[in-house]
């Protein structure tokens, strides 16, 4: 036995006593009768369960030498404060003989193997169903503090053990006052009560606190079949019941790390199941978000597929007191005591156009300039080929667009447009307006016929200030002038 397990019992038994049972020791009187007195008076043993004689001895001190012999090996070997009783089925009665010579060998060497020494101790059983056995009644409600100290710290039995009793207590979880992420365990109890009653044992099988919360904790290993689930995989089965993937492996032979497994497979796993479990009840304070609603209202400002935000949201936030129920530190339950909004969310509010486009091929187009005349036309031009109509000298140098449509570009151009914009006006046609000052909109913008879209200039490579206008038609550059 190791030095823990000595010490545990030396503080299992106290008060060293050494008894001898009147079951075990039925003494005639010796005032009447003495061997040392008579050498013709011997000692007859008997074997109480049969009647049987073991054997005659003529020391009547014989059975005393080997129940102290007995004790101060167990002394020796678990302490000496120790409550310890003899047990043994054994008597012994004495009688007259003509002669002496009666051998004491066999009967002591009997008693030796038949005439226990056993500790008083606390049986505790779970169910009916026995556990084992430990010091007394204290040490068993010390093992239900030990698991309970798994969960709660010792102020916090303390304080549970005094104010409430029982275990329906879900009226107090109204008095309890939190502050956001704050809980409190409002009572902790043990399902399957450990049972307890007075026994006697051999002192080598009396429990530690230790071992009893161990066993009562883990209980045995037992097999169970778990049938497989769609997104089952071997690492999250193993996971499931606290295995790691060799040990599932190892359970089911025939299987391997790169093993594919089925829906509706069967594999072995072993789970642990407590024999006693810990109930812990709680109120959770959470401040939570409240998420934003979006709404959609209608507009024939807009055109169909824009959308233009008016509001925009934020999340709310509400204070959420929660009862929450845990077995074996597990959640099982959680449910709403009382919300209390602490902020408003705000909508998010969107304009969504219902306009219907009107843009269509035509044969004419807005004028793209506020006056001004053709400087220079679409076509070869000194020694290259001019891809636009040039219009220069406006009243004002505001860029209009020549129709309704949808910016596709504007921006700086590196390849000597400058500055310019592109329109797609959803019937095939683009235009392109060049050297810019400055640009007003921006892509994916809707525009109307007329709009100003832009300052004209003389970015990029350009011999004035004017505008450069080019269209395209299904992909193909066409005359300007054909739309006027």
């Amino acid at each position: 036995m190791s030095s823990e397990g000595k010490q545990t019992n030396k503080n299992l038994w106290v008060k060293s006593v050494i008894t001898t049972s009147a079951a075990l020791l039925m003494m005639m009187n010796t005032s009447t009768v003495s061997a040392h007195q008579d050498k013709n008076v011997i000692f007859k043993i008997y074997n109480s369960d049969n009647d049987n004689s073991i054997g005659p001895v003529e020391n009547n001190d014989l059975i005393q030498n080997v129940i102290e012999e007995k004790k101060k090996e167990l002394e020796e070997r678990l302490g000496s404060d120790n409550s310890l009783t003899l047990e043994g089925k054994v008597s012994y009665v004495p009688e007259f003989v003509l002669r002496s010579g009666a051998g004491d060998k066999g009967a002591e060497e009997w008693i030796k193997d038949n005439v226990s020494i056993v500790a008083n101790a606390t049986k505790i059983q779970v169910d009916g169903e026995l556990v084992g056995y430990v010091e007394d009644e204290a040490a068993a409600q010390e093992i239900i503090k030990r698991i309970k100290l798994k969960y709660v710290s010792a102020e916090e039995i303390v304080h549970l053990e005094k104010q409430f009793d029982g275990e329906n207590n879900e009226e107090v979880s109204n008095e309890i006052d939190l502050n956001a992420g704050e809980s409190k365990v409002y009572n902790i109890y043990v399902e399957k009560k450990l049972e307890t009653d007075s026994g006697r044992v051999l002192p080598e099988k009396v429990l530690s606190i230790d071992e009893a919360v161990g066993i009562l904790e883990k209980g045995p290993l037992q097999e169970k079949i778990h049938a497989v689930e769609s997104g089952d995989f071997l690492g999250k089965v193993a996971q499931k019941y606290n295995l790691s993937s060799e040990q599932l492996i190892e359970l089911n032979p025939g299987l391997t790390e790169t093993s594919i497994i089925h829906i509706g497979d069967e594999l072995n796993v072993q789970v642990v199941e407590p024999l006693i479990d810990v109930v812990i009840k709680e109120v959770v304070s959470e401040l939570e978000e409240i998420p934003f609603k979006t709404e959609v209202i209608e507009s024939d400002d807009l055109y169909k597929g824009e959308t233009q935000v008016k509001q925009g949201g934020s999340n709310g936030e509400k204070m959420v007191r929660y009862n929450v129920i845990k077995k074996n530190g597990t959640q099982i339950s959680k449910d709403v005591i009382e919300e209390n909004l602490v902020r408003k969310p705000q909508t998010k509010i969107i304009i969504k156009g219902t306009k219907v486009e009107t843009s269509k091929e035509t044969d004419s187009f807005a004028w793209p300039t506020v006056g001004g005349y053709v400087s220079s036309h679409i076509g070869p031009r000194w020694g290259k080929f001019h891809k636009g109509t040039d219009i220069a000298r406006p009243s004002n140098h505001s860029i209009l667009a020549v129709d309704n449509g949808t910016v596709e570009f504007a921006g700086w151009d590196n390849g000597g447009y400058g500055n310019k914009i592109i329109i797609n006006h959803k019937n095939g046609i683009k235009t392109l307006y060049a050297h810019l000052s400055s640009i007003d909109v921006s892509v994916g913008q809707r525009v109307q016929k007329g709009s100003k879209i832009g300052v004209m200039g003389t970015t990029g490579e350009s011999t004035g200030v004017h505008l450069h206008l080019e269209v395209r038609k299904n992909g193909k550059l066409v005359d300007p002038m054909d739309f006027y």
